[in-house]
């Protein structure tokens, strides 16, 4: 039997409390590197970076000056009262959603935060209709007239399913593309540190919550 001194005891253990911190670190550096989403499966919470569209997402860590702050997603808690134009327009949202195999709660939040469900809608930025297509994307996607509802949702649909196939159903990184471009996605590795495309990501995510937990 082989005895150690107290000394080489202490050693031994600082050897290997050391590696194991030295691990935690490397994987937590790894595991805090995106923004990780709280989500509820099968009554179940998991955590993710890459939620998929029909995750229900519960809350969410961010990373913030190095450190992780707990925040809250802001779901939208009171009923929704959608418009007369919203119910209207939802048996075409439900039918573009299911050509592209997309989760319609999630077009329709896109709708909801990208126009209002005003098909008229234009940005200053050029950008049009339900889904603010740019007169770019409206072409790429095959969109004849983009104040059109019917062709503006189909085309929509097929540039956010486009995108979730591209980002290998990360839906968070979709959304930010959807809002700030592919470019922007690609440059930065994820999340753009702009203001307005977190905040984007994080309204479609909530609206889609909300109208999800209304109709089930």
């Amino acid at each position: 039997m082989v005895r150690y001194s107290s000394l080489e005891v202490f050693y031994r253990l600082s050897f290997w409390v050391g590696l194991l911190a030295l691990c935690f670190f490397i994987d937590s550096s790894q595991l805090w590197a995106d923004e990780i989403y709280v989500v509820k499966k099968h009554g179940t919470l998991v955590y993710t970076n890459r939620p998929t569209s029909r995750d229900r997402v519960v809350s969410l860590w961010k990373p913030s000056r190095n450190r992780v702050v707990y925040n809250r997603v802001a779901f939208h808690r009171r009923p929704l009262k959608p418009s007369r134009l919203a119910k209207k327009l939802h048996p075409l949202i439900v039918d573009a959603a299911a050509q592209q195999g997309l989760d319609p709660h999630l077009v329709k939040a896109v709708v909801h935060a990208e126009s209002a469900f005003n098909p008229q809608a234009r940005s200053h930025k050029g950008a049009m209709g339900l889904m603010q297509l740019m007169p770019y994307t409206a072409r790429s996607v095959g969109v004849r007239n983009p104040y059109e509802p019917s062709d503006n949702l189909r085309g929509g649909s097929r540039y956010l399913a486009y995108l979730l196939r591209r980002y290998r159903g990360n839906l968070v990184l979709s959304l930010a593309a959807y809002n700030a471009g592919p470019a922007a996605v690609d440059k930065h590795r994820g999340v753009p540190p702009y203001r307005e495309t977190r905040e984007y990501v994080h309204r479609v995510i909530s609206l889609q919550h909300a109208y999800r937990s209304e109709a089930s």
